[in-house]
């Protein structure tokens, strides 16, 4: 069954999430910006490592 999450936009990185889900989850993932959120749709939770992956590094 589908996971529904909501994850703070302001650091992700959204071409690193793309690409992260399209290879996690080919075909089977929808995620989309709204106020400041990203809400994800996935066959699974995304682990906090691969949120991390996405993540804008500051400096």
């Amino acid at each position: 069954m589908p996971v529904t999450k909501v994850y703070e936009a302001r650091y992700i990185d959204a071409g690193e999430l793309r690409a992260l889900l399209s290879r996690l989850f080919p075909g089977q993932w929808v995620a989309a910006a709204r106020l400041g959120r990203w809400v994800i749709t996935t066959p699974r939770p995304l682990t906090k490592a691969e949120i991390d992956a996405c993540t804008q590094k500051k400096g």
